[in-house]
């Protein structure tokens, strides 16, 4: 464990707003974590088969319902009564016991739920979970460009206010997060991690944004340390 945060440290010391290459010598546990976020039998984003902004609603249900890690499947549609793929809502899952992205209680996780898919207008358009896997291994194990961003913390209610730390990889189409509490401006690499796939159109939106803005790491940190007072 002391190596893993040893070599997570000095990948963040080396993030810029122009994005980082994750370091290539991992050793195996690392590489482990890239097949069960990055699903190889689809063409990225995808993830248990299921594709953002392709998949039908109705065929991601019956993905889920004979993938061997995926247990109590919740729907919630806005339009009830009607075919699956008009709908608007949500559908919620729990990890099963053996599987190996829900290992112990994490540290932080979607709500009362540890997954769901957003259906908009009969697609799924965005998948997220959360998994026990620790935040250093997901972030080493990706091992594309990726780009770090030190999200504003969220002022409703009482302090100490909650700040996310996002590592967005386009080319997985992939989000990954965790989050520490003002002032503590640097990601715990060993939380638990919280995965968000989008579908390609917004991934692009992203890195358009981001390359414009072009904003370094320590403005970022000098931004949300203001925001914590």
């Amino acid at each position: 464990m002391t190596r893993l945060l040893a070599r997570v440290m000095l990948l963040l010391c080396g993030l810029t707003s122009a994005g980082v290459l994750v370091a290539q010598a991992q050793p195996a546990d690392n590489r482990a974590v890239l097949p069960l976020l990055v699903d190889a039998a689809c063409t990225a984003p995808c993830f248990l088969g299921i594709r953002p902004g392709i998949t039908l609603a109705d065929e991601a249900i019956a993905l889920l319902e004979g993938h061997d890690w995926v247990q109590n499947i919740e729907i919630r549609y806005s339009d009830f009564r009607q075919h699956a793929n008009t709908f608007w809502g949500y559908v919620y899952w729990e990890w099963k016991p053996q599987s190996p992205l829900w290992e112990a209680t994490p540290a932080y996780q979607l709500a009362r739920h540890t997954a769901f898919l957003r259906i908009r207008d009969g697609l799924v358009s965005e998948i997220a979970f959360s998994t026990t896997l620790p935040l250093g291994d997901v972030v080493l194990g990706l091992g594309e460009a990726g780009q770090y961003l030190l999200a504003a913390p969220n002022r409703y209610g009482p302090p100490p206010y909650a700040i996310t730390h996002n590592f967005y990889f386009p080319q997985a189409g992939l989000v990954t997060s965790s989050v520490s509490l003002c002032p503590a401006l640097n990601p715990d690499w060993r939380q638990a991690t919280t995965v968000t796939l989008r579908d390609a159109a917004f991934m692009d939106s992203y890195t358009s944004v981001a390359t414009a803005r072009q904003i370094s790491m320590s403005a970022q940190r000098s931004q949300v340390r203001a925001w914590c007072r």
